[in-house]
């Protein structure tokens, strides 16, 4: 898989992505940082300020979009590695969405992998991933990539799961 920010170019795409989304009932896009809800220009500056600059309420945070060897855009991957502590536990550190047409392939796996790689680069050694209780695809996921069910929580009428994932597992001391 291919990781990379969005660009003023792949307008079309992400709206055919958006699309698919919606011809499947879909009400929100898993990892699009208010794609939906901005103008697409202002979208993607957003996303490209967020990678250096903080956000007041979300930190700084990376949105990628996720491609296929064949250049297919796949998802979008969200890494919010500066995240004010008070939300970790509600959002989680990483955020990830996979088009309907692509599901149960691997690829969200993979995704989560890298968004992994991205958080230890960033210095994080441990970090917190959710999904909603009845995403039992999400939940094998997050298992797969080593996470540990830490807390079920209540929110806005959803029950979602929240998941540990240690970067680093064990920690050597060395001694000279």
């Amino acid at each position: 898989m291919k990781f990379r920010l969005p660009e003023l170019k792949d307008k079309e795409i992400i709206k055919l992505y958006i699309e698919e989304h919606y011809s499947h009932n879909e009400k929100s896009l898993s990892a699009s940082n208010k794609l939906t809800s901005m103008n697409f220009e202002d979208w993607v500056n957003k996303i490209h300020n967020n990678a250096c600059v903080p956000d007041k309420e979300w930190g700084k945070s990376l949105t990628y979009l996720a491609f296929d060897d064949t250049d297919n855009l796949i998802g979008l991957l969200s890494v919010r590695y500066d995240l004010p502590k008070e939300k970790i536990m509600e959002f989680g550190h990483i955020g990830y969405g996979v088009r309907p047409s692509e599901r149960r392939k691997g690829y969200a796996t993979q995704m989560l992998k890298y968004a992994l790689k991205e958080c230890e680069k960033y210095g994080l050694n441990k970090v917190i991933v959710g999904c909603y209780k009845e995403n039992k695809g999400s939940a094998k996921t997050i298992i797969k990539n080593n996470g540990k069910l830490i807390k079920e929580k209540n929110i806005l009428l959803n029950i979602n799961d929240c998941w540990k994932i240690n970067l680093v597992d064990q920690l050597y001391e060395i001694k000279i």
